[in-house]
């Protein structure tokens, strides 16, 4: 699926050594807005979580939760228009990420 990810070669041989876990540390990409990461971390996630076909159609559990945007291991913070990530959010989701992951092998944070 990491194929879908295009012109981003440095960024996606990183990708593929998380997925086979040769590389468990937290990952932090950065760049300008629309260069493909937050579309990188979401084909990775799907890559990590799934346990159908591994396709964009693939129905399974996790697949159809990350589609719907229900999946309870996959977080997704953001700062409200114009201002900056508050506090609040950062502590919610300390809280939420503190413990082990519900359902997946591991736990996502966008």
């Amino acid at each position: 699926m990491l194929s879908l990810v295009q012109n981003q070669n440095d960024a996606v041989t990183i990708l593929r050594k998380v997925y086979e876990g040769a590389f468990t540390d937290p990952l932090l990409l950065t760049g300008p807005d629309g260069v493909g990461k937050s579309y990188s971390i979401r084909v990775l996630t799907r890559m990590l979580f799934c346990r159908g076909t591994q396709t964009e159609e693939c129905k399974c559990p996790h697949c159809m939760q990350l589609k719907e945007g229900i999946h309870p291991d996959f977080y997704i913070v953001s700062p409200e228009a114009g201002k900056d990530l508050g506090v609040e959010a950062i502590r919610n989701l300390i809280s939420n990420v503190a413990s082990y992951p519900l359902i997946a092998k591991y736990q996502v944070v966008l």
